[in-house]
């Protein structure tokens, strides 16, 4: 496995590294939520969008459909996850744009779908064509299917977008923490082989799960492993506690 760093804070392992290294060296993961890297829809008349604000701001984003590292697809990484987890739940995050290339690379990789699943946020990005407030959550399973912990939650969830980090495309520890509560059983082990600036560790951290995650760019696995240990020395865990119920390295 090619590691650029391999650290273990609390119940979390945190892998610098290509998932495309890392991932089959793993051991079984039964849930996985993430928020894969995709490219946006590019070009336009960018000459007149003199509304876009913050990372769409004309000095930050050049409309070219890329706001984070993205040389992966869909059909790349989804065989990877699939035969990295042993059964249990995959959430995958994607905009509309890339709702087909998710679904025909997760049917290739012989995923199941359970249901589409949405997040509206407190945010709009704007756009000619309707302002856009809602990113999509394709939730799908490998081997038996069960179900979620809370039966009565429903596919849409308002959760606020609130901003702990500069990372472009980071999501809320409460939005990662509800879908690994419904889907991660106590001595399941959980996995974000995208994992930007943490908020799936952060999240798991606090459900007292398992964790494993890869993040490729250095500059966002420093910040995760800084939130992690805060998250950590907050919760009063034992550092020693990813070791608890199995092992968890491979």
């Amino acid at each position: 496995m090619i590691a650029l760093e391999d650290r273990t804070i609390g119940n979390c392992r945190l892998i610098l590294g290509d998932m495309r290294d890392v991932m089959p060296h793993l051991p079984p993961i039964q849930c996985v939520v993430t928020d894969p890297p995709y490219p946006l829809t590019s070009g336009g008349n960018v000459e007149h969008e003199t509304s876009m604000k913050g990372i769409f701001s004309h000095d930050q984003y050049d409309n070219k459909g890329k706001i984070v590292a993205c040389d992966i697809e869909w059909n790349e990484f989804c065989p990877l996850i699939f035969n990295a987890m042993d059964a249990g739940h995959c959430y995958m995050f994607s905009n509309d744009k890339n709702l087909p290339d998710m679904f025909d690379a997760t049917r290739a990789a012989k995923f199941r779908f359970h249901n589409m699943l949405y997040w509206r946020k407190n945010t709009q990005t704007p756009n000619r064509f309707y302002m856009k407030n809602t990113e999509y959550v394709g939730f799908f399973f490998k081997g038996k299917a069960r179900k979620i912990l809370d039966c009565g939650a429903v596919q849409g969830i308002y959760c606020p977008a609130d901003k702990v980090t500069n990372h472009p495309t980071e999501k809320p520890v409460s939005l990662m923490r509800h879908y690994i509560k419904n889907s991660a059983r106590p001595d399941d082990l959980v996995c974000d082989p995208f994992m930007g600036a943490g908020a799936s560790a952060v999240a798991a951290v606090r459900e007292q799960r398992r964790f494993i995650g890869i993040e490729i760019e250095k500059e966002w696995y420093d910040v995760t492993c800084e939130r992690v240990a805060e998250a950590v020395e907050g919760k009063g865990l034992t550092m020693d506690m990813f070791s608890e119920g199995g092992a968890a390295h491979g």
